[in-house]
């Protein structure tokens, strides 16, 4: 058994360079060939659930990020199935969710939103400085607080009305703390600027923007991140 452990291990650390390396599909091959050695470790469910998701999330064909969703989803259960202790499979859980509301219709991401925030506060309270915990819930503040109208009619028939504490501040404490325990992830800072851009606060947002450009391109869709914070820069 220690053998195959160190294997796995072996398998999970390549994945992640060849994802740095923006070889995404080297990447998920070298997460499955973990997940099949030993399918209770977690390391390697949990971050194969999450990349596929991650790579769906900026896929631009709509059909196949549909294609990816279904392919992560029963990984993300039973996931979070084997692993209800992990703060890792909650967060995966929630990001699931976020990558589904992304392409789902007004009344389906108000209902999706109940739940997600349910993974959200999981998550945090098994690890109170998760990342991803923080950004979800940024997310999660910012989708609240920028509802349409037909948006807002679903909130208040489906949930009696605006879940209490949500606005752009929120979104911008959380993404702030997400920002502060994950200081190199570009993905993060894109959506703090937007989020201090959305609150008017042209010089916080111009900070933030300057210092992510100063940052690595460690992975393929950091490359798009860092086109729409130079974007949003030269907007400010």
């Amino acid at each position: 058994m220690p053998a195959v452990s160190a294997d796995v291990a072996s398998l999970v650390r390549e994945a992640q360079s060849r994802y740095r390396s923006q070889d995404d599909p080297g990447a998920l091959r070298l997460l499955g060939e973990a997940r099949r050695l030993d399918p209770d470790d977690l390391e390697a469910r949990w971050q194969e659930a999450y990349m596929i998701l991650v790579v769906a999330n900026r896929a631009v064909d709509r059909g196949e990020r549909h294609r990816l969703c279904r392919m992560a989803l029963p990984k993300v259960d039973s996931l979070m199935a084997m692993f209800p202790g992990s703060a890792d499979a909650w967060f995966v859980g929630g990001l699931a969710l976020g990558v589904e509301a992304g392409f789902a219709d007004p009344r389906r991401r108000v209902e999706l939103s109940k739940r997600l925030r349910h993974r959200i506060a999981r998550c945090l309270a098994l690890d109170s400085r998760h990342p991803g915990g923080w950004f979800l819930l940024g997310r999660w503040h910012e989708g609240f607080a920028t509802l349409n109208p037909v948006e807002k009619g679903f909130v208040d028939l489906l949930l009696g009305g605006m879940p209490p504490g949500t606005s752009l501040d929120s979104a911008r404490i959380a993404l702030e703390r997400a920002s502060a325990l994950r200081p190199s992830d570009l993905q993060i800072h894109l959506d703090l600027v937007r989020v201090l851009v959305r609150m008017r606060q042209g010089e916080r947002a111009r900070e933030v923007a300057r210092k992510a450009l100063d940052l690595p391109v460690v992975s393929a869709g950091d490359g798009v991140n860092r086109h729409e914070i130079s974007r949003l820069l030269r907007k400010l």
